[in-house]
């Protein structure tokens, strides 16, 4: 087995509990290589358990509530092609509507 070295740099108040736990006769190395173990499986594990975007879109739907007095939308917020069409549409309107106020003020040489 190849180990590597990591060197870890703590505060005074961290290094006086550990010089404490190795004068207790814990060996530091065995607990740096328990908590990297066991933090790595607690991520690995929430990783593995996903989130359930419904549940968390449904919260948020509950905590923050849209006004029943808002007008429908003009697109299908859940079809991701209609939105960028949508996007894109609004962006060449508005980049039209630039040039053509700026080709009225453009005076030629």
């Amino acid at each position: 087995m190849s180990s590597k070295l990591i060197n870890v740099r703590l505060a005074s108040a961290d290094a006086s509990k550990a010089a404490a736990l190795m004068a207790d006769g814990v060996e530091l190395s065995n607990l740096m290589r328990e908590a990297i173990r066991e933090e790595y499986e607690r991520r690995s594990a929430r990783r593995r358990k996903g989130t359930d975007i419904r549940q968390v879109l449904h919260e948020l739907d509950e905590r923050y509530p849209l006004p029943k007095n808002l007008p429908p939308r003009e697109v299908d917020t859940r079809d991701r092609i209609a939105v960028s069409n949508y996007i894109a549409e609004r962006i060449q309107r508005k980049q039209k509507a630039i040039h053509k106020r700026l080709k009225g003020t453009h005076k030629p040489r």
